[in-house]
């Protein structure tokens, strides 16, 4: 399931941007105040349930969502065949932009974080889709970097790695903005560069997209998936995923 419901009345939704709408409904979100999904049984809106193909899992069904943010920030960023791409966060919704960029046409890549497990884990997964990586807690690293990319796309709202982003876009680039926070930037660059900046709020109408890039295997989301909790196990599975340096993606399985 997609889980927002739009009104599908309104001006945003009737221009095709109903992740904008006023009214939405979003399960577990305290933006709309609406119950979430963890329980066995729930109903939702037609139009947002898709059916997947025998050969994919729920669990990889699960990775359509994060999958959806990932999707609409390439899609708000515009990504085209050779483009070279910086991505800040090496979290799911950051590997799995890094995977939906490369599809897009994304020639070259590089991923950065804070986290060693996970940039250990990104130096394997992106073997083969010309991922860079880089510790950015390590001396000089930061300096390192290229600061010729055409596209930067922050998943983390830290403001260290957005400034990192612009430093490192070439002139005229374009800057993304996907993890959620308070920031206090210098727009000095910004102008200067005559930068693009885009903010990314949930997604729409990427879904089927979503679902055709898992289906044909032109993206593998098993690896991203860790670990694995019952329903009646869910502060471990929250815990897990706040604490555990190990994890990436959590399952909650509300049928075990």
């Amino acid at each position: 399931i997609e889980p927002g419901t739009p009104c599908s009345v309104c001006a945003r939704c009737r221009e095709g941007r109903y992740n904008l709408c006023p009214d939405m409904r979003f399960l577990g979100s305290f933006m709309s105040n609406y119950p979430g999904a963890l329980r066995t049984k729930m109903a939702h809106p037609a139009e947002m349930c898709y059916k997947i193909p025998d050969h994919v899992s729920f669990e990889e069904a699960a990775m359509l969502e994060p999958m959806a943010v990932a999707t609409q920030a390439v899609k708000r960023a515009q990504v085209k065949m050779g483009d070279k791409i910086l991505i800040a966060g090496a979290g799911p919704v950051g590997f799995l932009t890094m995977l939906v960029a490369k599809a897009a046409g994304a020639t070259r890549i590089g991923l950065t974080d804070i986290n060693a497990n996970r940039l250990a884990f990104a130096k394997d997964y992106g073997e083969g889709n010309n991922c860079e990586t880089f510790d950015v807690t390590a001396d000089g690293v930061v300096a390192a970097i290229d600061d010729d990319y055409d596209i930067a796309i922050d998943c983390t709202g830290v403001v260290s790695s957005t400034k990192t982003c612009i430093e490192k876009l070439r002139k005229g680039g374009v800057m993304v903005l996907v993890g959620m926070g308070s920031q206090t930037l210098d727009i000095a660059p910004l102008i200067n560069k005559e930068l693009d900046m885009r903010g990314v709020f949930r997604y729409c109408n990427t879904y089927p997209s979503c679902l055709e890039l898992l289906a044909t295997g032109k993206i593998d989301v098993k690896p991203m998936i860790t670990h694995h909790f019952a329903l009646d196990q869910i502060n471990e599975a929250i815990n897990a995923g706040l604490t555990d340096p190990t994890a990436i993606k959590v399952i909650v399985h509300p049928n075990r």
